[in-house]
């Protein structure tokens, strides 16, 4: 599939739920584990040899959906790719590493007080280190403006579903 389209050795950052995983014993005895990972648009199969596999299991068990780092191997006789793995890691977890700013795009037609209290309120309750941003548009216009460390957050799934609902659209952007 989509993996082949990578040269051989190329690193790589994959997510899904693990759909397969077994483990297997190596010749100095140690585990290393296999894992087929799947999401929307297919499956990749995932190496993870014992170091890697030691770090991963308790993630592998947890059912919550991966983030897979690590290099393209490509089979040049079946031209089959595969993941080896070097760092799993949760999806929530990863959210949290590889994010480095928050920014909520308001529209200046939307704002009451009313709601911006609520805003207030919701950030309160996702204090992390990631700061925050609000891009306030009226018209032709955009100005941002960076909220102080008071309002800095953990980026989540669950902030953004909260902020979005609050404003009836999508209004949260994770940037990297």
């Amino acid at each position: 599939g989509r993996l082949s389209a990578f040269q051989d050795q190329s690193r790589v950052r994959i997510g899904g739920l693990v759909a397969v995983a077994r483990e297997k014993r190596t010749a100095k005895g140690k585990l290393m584990g296999f894992i087929t990972l799947e999401d929307l648009t297919g499956t990749v199969d995932v190496t993870l040899f014992p170091d890697a596999f030691q770090l991963a299991s308790p993630y592998i068990e947890s059912q919550e959906p991966l983030i897979i780092e690590g290099r393209v191997e490509i089979d040049d006789e079946r031209g089959k790719a595969k993941v080896v793995a070097t760092t799993v890691m949760s999806l929530k977890e990863a959210t949290g590493k590889m994010v480095s700013r928050v920014v909520f795009a308001l529209n200046h037609n939307v704002l009451t007080v009313s709601k911006l209290n609520h805003l207030q309120g919701i950030l309160s309750r996702y204090r992390g280190d990631c700061p925050g941003y609000v891009s306030l548009r009226k018209d032709d216009c955009e100005m941002v403006l960076s909220l102080s460390n008071d309002y800095r957050v953990e980026p989540s799934s669950e902030l953004m579903q909260e902020v979005d609902a609050l404003f009836g659209c999508s209004v949260v952007d994770f940037e990297a």
